[in-house]
């Protein structure tokens, strides 16, 4: 089947959107260990942002200032920015800075500032203001990680990312009972097998149609 242009181009879109907040994390790392603060006197916004000025790099300069945006929770030093996804990166520091989602709507992509604002703070209705699918089924997904909450894996309506998520909360906690949710019969079979092995429990190795799985799980249970 061929994809119509508009689908193609909404994909597009949502890969540009993930690589470009992991582009973002990346740089906020760099920041840390470029611009430490050394002593008491540094940490005051006021030093930093004339310290700040005098680098001549544009964009070193201007990663600092997002950094003195976060401190200060100063909005209006995001708009003087001149690279977007540093404008971007500056708006969702502020924004978890003042705890207040409504400046992520400044941002070039907005979504990309909610899906981070709402894993920050754990909030699934943050996600619900998210419009495209694949990132809205990411941000309910980091947040059932963090919660162990399946609830939140039953927000999404993406089979294989609630399948996933069913899994990766199965085996945190360890529970055959989640892996069973699971619709996908190959990831059900390995989401069964690590529980089995790391609980110990060679009857649920029974649960498992993967014959080699099968085999693989019981020929690696200790029966006492």
């Amino acid at each position: 089947m061929v994809k119509s242009s508009g689908s193609s181009g909404a994909l597009q879109m949502t890969r540009m959107i993930i690589y470009g907040g992991a582009i973002i994390i990346i740089l906020f790392v760099v920041l840390l260990f470029a611009f430490p603060f050394s002593s008491e006197e540094e940490q005051l916004p006021e030093y930093r942002e004339k310290g700040c000025a005098g680098i001549g790099m544009l964009w070193q300069k201007e990663l600092c200032f997002v950094k003195v945006a976060e401190i200060k929770r100063n909005v209006t030093l995001c708009t003087t920015l001149s690279f977007p996804w540093l404008r971007d990166a500056c708006y969702s520091s502020v924004a978890l800075a003042k705890q207040d989602v409504n400046i992520c709507s400044s941002a070039s992509f907005p979504e990309r500032c909610y899906e981070q604002f709402a894993t920050a703070q754990e909030d699934l209705l943050v996600c619900n203001k998210i419009q495209d699918k694949a990132l809205k089924t990411l941000c309910y997904l980091k947040i059932s990680r963090i919660k162990e909450d399946v609830g939140f894996c039953e927000k999404t309506t993406d089979q294989k990312s609630r399948d996933q998520c069913y899994a990766d909360i199965a085996l945190s906690r360890l529970d055959p009972l989640l892996c069973a949710k699971i619709q996908d019969q190959s990831l059900k079979d390995d989401c069964t097998t690590g529980v089995a092995l790391f609980r110990q429990d060679a009857t649920l190795c029974s649960n498992i149609q993967s014959p080699s799985l099968r085999g693989y799980c019981s020929a690696n249970i200790q029966v006492e």
